[in-house]
C-alpha cells in the first residue's frame, strides 16, 4: 500500500523545532518560542538572532555550529533527539528536497530567528490555469533551479530568495518550459494574479541567475531556458 503523502515536511518540522529549543536565547525576559501554523506554511520563530559569524546563506551549507545553549544541546544530543551539531539545517533541506517540498527559508526579525516551511498546498499557486502544469512545477524545474537558485546567492549573483519568491519563479518556468519564447504579456495572461512589474521582477531575477535567456528584438522577442537551465532542469 503506498504511503500517505504528508502535507508538510516532517523531519524539517522535527528539525526546526530542536533548532528553535536549542539556539532560544533564555537570557531575555521577553523570550520566546512561536509556532504559527497557516494553511500554506508554518512559521517557527524564537528570541535569538544568529551569531554574527554565521549568516543565512551559511544555513544552506556546511557550517560551524555554535552554541547558544550547550547544556541543552548536549542533552537532546544524549537522547538522540538530534544527531551531528551543525548538520540539522542540511538534513531539513535534504528532507524538503527529497519529499518535493520547497526548500525552507529563514530570515531576521528583530531579535528572532524565523524558519518557514511551506505546506504541500502551496508548492506553487494556482491560479486556475492548467496547460499541465498543475499542482506546481515538475520535479525537474524544481530540483534544478533550486540549485542555480542557491548558487546564485553563494555567488553574489542575487540577495535571498524567499520561498514565495521562488514558487513564483518556479510556475513563470514552467510555462516557458512547456511554451519557449512567450514574451512578458503572453506570461501575464497565462498568471493573472500577479502585475506585470512583478513578473518582470521574476523575469529579472531569473535573468541574473542565467536561468532564462531574451532572444529576439524586443517588441517581438521572447524568454527561452538557457543551455545551463535546459541541462539541469529534465
Amino acid at each position: 500500500m503506498e504511503r500517505k503523502k504528508e502535507i508538510i515536511p516532517l523531519i524539517a518540522l522535527r528539525e526546526g523545532l530542536m533548532n528553535a529549543i536549542i539556539h532560544r536565547d533564555y537570557s531575555k525576559i521577553s523570550s520566546t518560542l512561536n509556532i504559527d501554523i497557516y494553511p500554506d506554511k508554518t512559521v517557527i520563530s524564537n528570541t535569538g538572532r544568529l551569531p554574527a559569524s554565521i549568516s543565512i546563506q551559511d544555513l544552506l551549507k556546511e557550517h560551524d555550529s555554535i552554541l547558544r545553549n550547550p547544556d541543552i544541546a548536549y542533552i537532546c544530543q544524549m537522547r538522540g533527539l538530534i544527531e551531528m551539531l551543525g548538520t540539522g539545517t542540511l538534513r531539513m533541506i535534504a528532507d524538503c528536497q527529497e519529499n518535493r517540498f520547497p526548500w525552507p527559508s529563514w530570515k531576521i526579525v528583530g531579535e528572532k530567528t524565523q524558519l518557514r516551511l511551506q505546506h504541500l498546498g502551496h508548492r506553487i499557486q494556482s491560479d486556475g490555469v492548467n496547460d499541465g502544469v498543475n499542482d506546481g512545477v515538475n520535479d525537474g524545474v524544481n530540483d534544478g533551479v533550486n540549485e542555480m537558485i542557491n548558487q546564485g546567492i553563494q555567488d553574489g549573483l542575487v540577495n535571498e530568495i524567499s520561498h514565495a519568491v521562488r514558487s513564483e519563479i518556479f510556475h513563470i518556468l514552467s510555462f516557458i518550459k512547456k511554451e519557449a519564447g512567450l514574451n512578458l504579456k503572453q506570461i501575464a495572461g497565462k498568471y493573472k494574479s500577479k502585475s506585470l512589474p512583478t513578473l518582470e521582477r521574476y523575469l529579472t531575477i531569473s535573468r541574473k541567475l542565467n536561468i532564462i535567456e531574451f532572444k529576439g528584438a524586443p517588441k517581438s522577442g521572447g524568454y527561452y531556458l538557457t543551455d545551463k537551465a535546459n541541462r539541469l532542469i529534465s
